[in-house]
């Protein structure tokens, strides 16, 4: 399994645990890396002062001495200790889910995948995790609250585990000797540049330099770069899934910062490499919203047992209630790295633009049909679950149109489709993911007058390239980027390009997993979805040209690879051939390519 580098200052990605200490006494992973030993490097001399206004520190709080262990971890060669992941392992007891392990890239889908048809059996989650991904973690408490499940913490539920599955659950029961920690948040990084009073471009030239200690893992673009390219990701990400998930739940985000809070900051900063995080009294929990808590063991919450196996900070908030969370607004004009040049910002239709995000589809319902129309990301899928809710029994038909989305997403809706028996009706065009696991899952697919299903490729072309080639799929990437056909740029990142190579391996493995699940459901032969591909020469010329604009089938040609029950509203046969000119789309005919797929 690829080795994972925590970075604590790119806490939007994962919601890991900052130090060893916590991680040394949980049973079911590995030492937790900490890169030397605090995230963030001690105050440059005389900081650029931060106003206090813009942030309501809470009064003074007493943090109670816990007992630390001796940590045994093992550095590699440079001195670095890793973190291997563990992946959740996710399954259905009677009433109640088991969840053990790491909040990771499939855990979402892992997670509704072993749910599905079991809804209304469920009342309770047993977990045991460590954190992981926010949008993940985010995505399975939205999930809990929703149909007011119960939340079970066996031995530790800590970062994202904590921020988001346990506030999430409708009563929360804490075992005997077990913690319940939090460590930060996706907006931390604002509490922590007011807590030194320093400009978020000052935090992120600190990081780099921290980071310059990691030896050949230390980020390779220059100081000026890198603080560039955070503030960009800062400017363009707006975190704003953290903000929704807790009006909704009802929590004060200081539960999750309460340690780089003004008068916790300094004291937090100096010792979290004995802590790590913190944890609350129950009774304090009540204070940010976090209610009907119980524990199972003999006396109070958090006992010492099991303080000695996980090591955090308890903290005491002193007052009846703790004021609404105000987030610190950053100083303006960021202060370069010193000695570097100010880089002008970029012009935002350059090609150095960060990126722009799709708009999501639009979902409403009406009667007993709803309509997707646009992109499909999870904002649409979670708008597709609140459009139906409490009217399952209603919806026979779905109305789409869609030319993209995320594959996760897709599936997951395409499951829905299939497992409810819904008809998909294509108003203007269903194309990619939308055709891939959504129209073929469809019970009745009705295509309407001048409207275009078309497909383009799925995870499995990568394998059906490498196994064509005799190669793995590792191989075949790096033949691709040799051969100048694919770009995997190592410029200002800390892997180099066989280690990248690796994690997009991965990435395309874990994808194909969730389509062959999907397949397997459907019944669909995965010929259609690569249908492209076979027959293609690669080693000669790579792909064809048709291949950027995707293919469609006759309805008849459909049904030969499983896609059946196709109707198509407009006059004379599908397709309809201007359509087909103005998409540049080619229209394949089952049989002319060779169909014979290599062994898997």
């Amino acid at each position: 399994m690829p080795k994972m580098k925590i970075v604590f200052s790119r806490s939007f990605l994962v919601l890991c645990i900052c130090t060893f200490l916590v991680a040394v006494a949980c049973t079911q992973s590995d030492p937790t890396p900490t890169p030397d030993p605090t995230p963030i490097p001690t105050p440059i001399p005389t900081p650029t002062i931060a106003p206090r206004s813009t942030s309501t520190p809470l009064p003074t709080s007493t943090p109670i001495p816990t007992e630390i262990l001796e940590p045994t971890p093992t550095p590699d060669e440079d001195g670095i200790i890793w973190y291997e992941p563990n992946p959740a392992t996710i399954t259905v007891e009677g009433s109640t889910i088991i969840f053990d392990g790491d909040i990771e890239d499939s855990t979402y889908r892992d997670f509704l995948v072993a749910v599905r048809g079991k809804e209304d059996q469920i009342t309770a989650i047993r977990i045991n995790s460590p954190g992981g991904i926010t949008d993940h973690g985010i995505r399975i408490g939205e999930w809990i609250f929703d149909h007011e499940i119960d939340v079970i913490v066996e031995e530790l539920c800590f970062s994202s585990c904590a921020n988001y599955i346990f506030t999430a659950g409708k009563n929360k029961i804490i075992e005997k000797d077990a913690i319940v920690g939090w460590h930060g948040s996706e907006q931390q990084d604002l509490f922590i540049a007011a807590g030194y009073g320093i400009t978020m471009a000052e935090l992120h030239a600190r990081n780099y330099d921290e980071m310059q200690d990691w030896g050949p893992h230390a980020p390779r673009e220059s100081k000026e770069e890198y603080v560039e390219s955070m503030l960009k990701y800062d400017e363009f990400e707006p975190h704003d899934q953290e903000p929704k998930f807790l009006e909704k739940v009802g929590i004060n985000l200081y539960l999750m910062v309460y340690g780089m809070l003004l008068d916790q900051f300094d004291y937090y900063m100096n010792e979290q490499i004995e802590f790590g995080g913190w944890t609350f009294s129950i009774k304090d929990m009540a204070k940010f919203g976090v209610h009907n808590v119980t524990y199972e063991g003999e006396g109070d919450y958090p006992s010492e047992k099991g303080l000695e196996n996980f090591p955090v900070a308890v903290f005491e908030v002193p007052t009846d209630a703790v004021p609404p969370a105000v987030i610190p607004t950053p100083l303006p004009t960021p202060t370069a790295p010193p000695g570097s040049t100010p880089t002008p910002t970029p012009d935002p239709d350059a090609e150095s633009r960060f990126w722009v995000d799709p708009e999501p589809a639009s979902i409403s319902a009406e009667s007993d049909t709803v309509t997707i129309d646009g992109f499909i990301d999870f904002d649409a899928y979670s708008r597709l679950l609140n459009a139906i809710r409490g009217r399952e029994d209603e919806i026979t038909t779905l109305r789409i149109t869609s030319d993209d989305g995320f594959l996760e997403e897709a599936i997951l809706i395409g499951l829905w489709v299939h497992d409810n028996e819904i008809d998909v009706i294509v108003d203007e065009s269903c194309f990619s993911v939308c055709a891939n696991y959504i129209f073929t899952a469809g019970k009745n697919k009705i295509i309407e007058a001048s409207a275009l299903v078309g497909w383009y490729g799925s995870p499995q072309a990568d394998e059906y390239e490498a196994r064509a080639l005799g190669l793995s799929i590792e191989e075949a990437l790096r033949r691709r980027v040799d051969r100048g056909e694919l770009v995997i740029s190592t410029h200002g990142n800390e892997l180099g390009l066989d280690e990248q190579i690796q994690g997009v391996s991965g990435f395309i493995r874990n994808e194909i997993r969730q389509e062959r699940r999907f397949l397997e459901a459907t019944g669909i032969k995965d010929d259609a979805l690569i249908y492209g591909f076979i027959g293609v020469d690669y080693e000669d010329e790579g792909l064809p040209a048709y291949f950027f604009e995707g293919w469609t089938f006759s309805i008849e040609d459909m049904a030969k690879l499983g896609i059946e029950n196709v109707t198509y509203e407009g006059e004379g046969t599908y397709p309809y051939h201007e359509e087909v000119w103005h998409r540049f789309v080619e229209i394949f005919r089952v049989g002319e390519l060779p169909n014979q797929l290599p062994t898997k």
